[in-house]
């Protein structure tokens, strides 16, 4: 592990990271395509929850002891879920009223979601990889860490039968086992990523470019094929469907990106890096006030008047929204990077 080259390495990851959260925001906000969106929905969220496995390693080196990984957990992942939650409850309650809208239950849903740590919108994933990744790093300390992981995964998995077959009103009960199921489930896919770095970073020691290309291709081949019999998943509402073909369809498809961004991306390329990197900004704002102001301005400039199809009208909205979210990327590591990580002063042993 240690001979391996952290910048190349970095360089890919966030390729990775990039097309993921464009998956991520295609997946939310594209309309009039529902093969793409299922296919889309069958391995995104899956796919940031391996590449936190394939840098594990990493994060366990420079924070080997439970207290040292758990503060950095808590500023990396569950501080800015906070403030990120703070400003979707703000825009909320201004939206709504600009609107003279009665949404009470709406705010009060928010409010709950959000400081539950439940997570509204996209929110969800912030907790889910803050609490995967603590279990993860425990169960890491244990002799048999594959047995304990499988046996999380069927809990899991009996959870979202039971979740999705027993639990039909929306209530504390549904709620809860909603987040046991993305927990245990997320937990999985960052085992499968840690079991993977190893394996990848051998390989990517070789001269296999052709071979990994060629799985690559196979890898992608196989989620086309298979998505479309289990399309109702939907891993922030508990819904896998088939377990199988869930995880099935999850790793190839994360594997196929893995091993063609792994193979092609040797040096930095700035677009790439710049999205990757801010991803975790991307996640918590792209759900709400970017795509609601890319509508507003699509009606102002009378868009909607001209062009009639929905999949033509939301990709416009979807380009002026990753405008829109790159002006607030910089804006927010310019002005206002307290809202990714708390300012204080780190004790030495920690």
């Amino acid at each position: 592990m240690n001979s391996i080259n952290n910048n190349e390495r970095l360089y890919y990851i966030d390729a990775i990271k990039c097309i993921g959260i464009i998956f991520v925001i295609l997946g939310h906000h594209l309309q009039g395509a529902d093969s793409f969106i299922h296919w889309i929905y069958s391995f995104h969220m899956p796919l940031f929850f391996i590449v936190s496995g394939i840098l594990f390693k990493i994060s366990t080196n420079n924070h080997n002891d439970f207290r040292s990984f758990f503060i950095s957990k808590t500023k990396n992942l569950l501080y800015p879920y906070f403030t990120f939650s703070c400003i979707t409850i703000l825009w909320n309650i201004l939206y709504y009223l600009i609107l003279n809208k009665e949404s009470v239950s709406s705010i009060k849903f928010i409010l709950l979601s959000s400081f539950t740590t439940y997570g509204y919108n996209a929110l969800w994933f912030l907790p889910t990889l803050f609490f995967s990744s603590l279990l993860f790093f425990i169960l890491s300390k244990l002799k048999y860490c594959p047995v304990y992981v499988i046996i999380f995964s069927i809990c899991g998995i009996v959870l979202s039968y039971v979740l999705n077959n027993y639990f039909t009103s929306l209530n504390f009960s549904h709620y809860f086992l909603v987040y046991l199921v993305r927990i245990l489930i997320a937990t999985s896919f960052v085992y499968f990523g840690y079991f993977l770095s190893k394996q990848l970073f051998k390989f990517n020691n070789k001269n296999n470019t052709i071979l990994k290309l060629l799985f690559s291709f196979v890898f992608f081949i196989i989620s086309i094929c298979l998505f479309d019999l289990n399309i109702q998943v939907n891993l922030s509402t508990g819904r896998i469907g088939n377990p199988f073909l869930y995880y099935l369809n999850s790793c190839t498809a994360s594997l196929a990106f893995i091993l063609l961004f792994s193979t092609v991306i040797k040096r930095n390329i700035p677009i790439l890096s710049f999205f990757g990197k801010n991803s975790l900004t991307i996640m918590s704002l792209h759900m709400d006030m970017p795509i609601e102001i890319s509508y507003i301005i699509i009606g102002i400039l009378n868009i909607n008047n001209y062009i009639q199809n929905k999949t033509i009208l939301s990709s416009i909205a979807i380009s002026i929204e990753i405008i829109i979210l790159t002006f607030l990327i910089l804006i927010i590591n310019k002005y206002f990077k307290f809202l990714l990580k708390p300012y204080f002063r780190e004790c030495k042993n920690v």
